[in-house]
C-alpha cells in the first residue's frame, strides 16, 4: 500500500509540510498496542489506561529519540490527546467505515452514504474481504459494489465496529430503496454481492452468526447452535475447523456457523436446515428432536 497524507501539520510549528500515514504503519501502531494491551490483561485482568499508554510511549521516545524522530527536540515531556465519551448506543453517522465480521476470519467493509429516520441507514458495500480486520487506509483504496438499506443494529449491538470516516460528497448518488435489512439478512445480502465480484468463494455459505441476533436472543440461540453442532459432528459432517468451535465442549460466543465448518455432505445436508429455520427459527427451540427427525426425514 502508498503513502497517504493528511491536512495536519506534521511539523507542529504551523508550516505547510503535511502529516504522511500508510496501511502498514498504522498495522504497526495497531501491533503495539494490541500487545500493550495483552500485557496489561495477563498481568492486572484489565486495558491499560490512556495515561499508561501515554507513559510508555513518552518514556519509549526518550530512550531513542534520536533513532526515532525526525524533530530537533532535546526530549518529549508529555503526551496529551482529546477524548469524548463514549454514546451509550453506538451510532454511524455519514461517512462512517464499517467492519463486518461475517466469520472469524472473513471481515467485510461499508461506508454510510446516508442517515435516514429510525437510524435507518444507506450503506456502500466495499469490493474487499480479509481475514482480519484492515485499518481505513486499505478499506477506501477498494472500490463499492453496491448499496444496501440497512437498520442500525449491527452497530448499536457493537457487533458491527466503525473503524474510520471517509466524507460523502453532497451531490453523492444514493439508491433509494424502501425497506430496510436487518442485521444477519445484511450480511447474506453482502455475502452474495461479495460472490458475485469474486471476492468471496460461489462455495460459501453464511448459515447463522449469533452476535446479528439481538443481544436477548443470544443465549438461546447458542445452546441451539451448540446441539445442531454436536448433532454433526456425531454424523462426521464437520471439517477439522468446525470440530475445533467445540473442543472445549461449547460454542464461543462469537460463533458463526459457516460453510468451512462444514464437510461437503455437511453443507449439503444444511443447506437444507438453513431453507427451514432461515424465516421460522423452527430449530430454536426442542433442537434436539428437530434436528434428529429431519435428518430422518432428509436420507
Amino acid at each position: 500500500m502508498g503513502w497517504l497524507s493528511t491536512n495536519t501539520n506534521a511539523a507542529g510549528d504551523g508550516s505547510d509540510q503535511s502529516l504522511f500515514y500508510s496501511d502498514s504503519g498504522l498495522d504497526a501502531c495497531s501491533d503495539y498496542l494490541g500487545k500493550l494491551a495483552e500485557l496489561y490483561r495477563d498481568e492486572f485482568d484489565r486495558r491499560p489506561t490512556l495515561n499508561e499508554i501515554f507513559y510508555h510511549v513518552e518514556t519509549g521516545l526518550n530512550e531513542r529519540l534520536d533513532e526515532l524522530v525526525t524533530d530537533s527536540i532535546d526530549s518529549v515531556s508529555s503526551l496529551t490527546a482529546k477524548t469524548k465519551k463514549r454514546p451509550a448506543k453506538p451510532k454511524a453517522v455519514l461517512g462512517d467505515i464499517v467492519a463486518i465480521p461475517l466469520a472469524r476470519h472473513v471481515f467485510v467493509y461499508c461506508r454510510v452514504v446516508e442517515v435516514l429516520k429510525r437510524d435507518d441507514v444507506v450503506v456502500e458495500l466495499f469490493d474487499l474481504v480479509t481475514s482480519t480486520p484492515a485499518n481505513i487506509v486499505r478499506v477506501v483504496e477498494a472500490s463499492a459494489l453496491a448499496q444496501f438499506r440497512l437498520e442500525q443494529t449491527g452497530v448499536h449491538w457493537q457487533h458491527w465496529k466503525v473503524i474510520g470516516n471517509q466524507s460523502v460528497a453532497d451531490d453523492y448518488v444514493v439508491k433509494k430503496v424502501a425497506y430496510s435489512l436487518p442485521c444477519f439478512v445484511a450480511e447474506i445480502e453482502f455475502t452474495e454481492c461479495l460472490q458475485k465480484a469474486g471476492q468471496l468463494p460461489e462455495s460459501f455459505r453464511l448459515y447463522a452468526d449469533v452476535n446479528a441476533s439481538h443481544p436477548k436472543l443470544r443465549e438461546d440461540e447458542l445452546a441451539s447452535l451448540a446441539t445442531i453442532m454436536q448433532f454433526l459432528q456425531d454424523k462426521s459432517l464437520l471439517t477439522d475447523e468446525g470440530i475445533a468451535e467445540l473442543e472445549s465442549g461449547k460454542l464461543p460466543n462469537d460463533f458463526s456457523l459457516h460453510s468451512g465448518l462444514l464437510t461437503e455432505a455437511g453443507n449439503q445436508f444444511y443447506e437444507k436446515v438453513f431453507k427451514k429455520d432461515y424465516q421460522s427459527g423452527y430449530f430454536l427451540t426442542d433442537t434436539a428432536t428437530k434436528i434428529e427427525q429431519f435428518w430422518s426425514e432428509n436420507q
